[in-house]
């Protein structure tokens, strides 16, 4: 399994807060991946606090998976106007689910 990390700010690269955010955000991730957790954090860019957010994907290695991934950056970088978004790489994660009914 692989496991994606992606950073993005909710300030744009001019410097304005970036209006409706999170609500924006889970309509890029949810056009491109069937299931992710964005979580709401604080960031840190060139010195400056902002707003942001973290998601965190899990999928089966796959090129179609890895276009996914990269769309979803490309259009949170495009459409939230980001100086940059980051996306980290994590291969061959252990992942168990459990249910305990």
């Amino acid at each position: 399994m692989l496991y994606y990390r992606i950073y993005v700010g909710h300030v744009t690269e001019k410097g304005r807060k970036v209006k409706r955010a999170e609500a924006r955000i889970e309509n890029i991730v949810g056009r491109h991946i069937e299931g992710a957790t964005i979580i709401s954090s604080t960031g840190i860019w060139e010195g400056q606090t902002e707003p942001a957010s973290v998601i965190d994907v899990f999928v089966n290695p796959s090129k179609a998976n890895a276009r996914r991934v990269k769309a979803i950056s490309r259009d949170l970088d495009i459409e939230l106007k980001q100086e940059a978004v980051m996306v980290v790489t994590m291969p061959d994660v252990q992942v168990k689910f459990t249910d305990y009914e």
